[in-house]
């Protein structure tokens, strides 16, 4: 199974992510995300970010897991090789997503597109013979 795929899209970048659970999508889509800047596997793991998030839905804790990421990028320099742990809960007030996400800084590297934003526009999870599907466009 591929991690990720882009699909065509008019102005922004629409990709679907893939995954065995709920984890390995979100962090295939972080990777999609990461692939629109510059060439992720070639980054280094020079620095270790850890994160915590609340959605009150997977929708809502994808955004905001996606936000981190260009937030990161913009506020901090810092670009995505891999993702060391993620894992996702539920409880009774939504989700959480805990990651421990390791990079360098992307002024070390060819940066490729700037990404404005994640957005809700068509955005989708869903669980398909036995595999998670994210599907999501970015604002570029």
């Amino acid at each position: 199974m591929k991690p990720f795929e882009f699909v065509e899209h008019t102005a922004d970048a629409e990709f679907y992510a893939y995954g065995s659970t709920l984890e390995e999508a979100f962090a295939h889509a972080a990777y999609a995300v990461a692939s629109i800047m510059v060439d992720y596997k070639n980054v280094k793991s020079q620095i270790t970010k850890k994160v915590k998030f609340r959605g009150k839905d997977k929708e809502a804790l994808l955004y905001n897991f996606i936000e981190e990421i260009i937030f990161m990028l913009d506020a901090e320099d810092f670009v995505l090789h891999k993702i060391q742990y993620l894992e996702i809960t539920k409880d009774a007030d939504g989700f959480s997503l805990e990651a421990e996400l390791h990079g360098d800084l992307v002024t070390n590297y060819q940066a490729e597109k700037a990404i404005k934003a994640a957005t809700y526009n068509s955005m989708e999870i869903k669980q398909e013979n036995g595999k998670w599907i994210v599907h999501m466009v970015v604002d570029i």
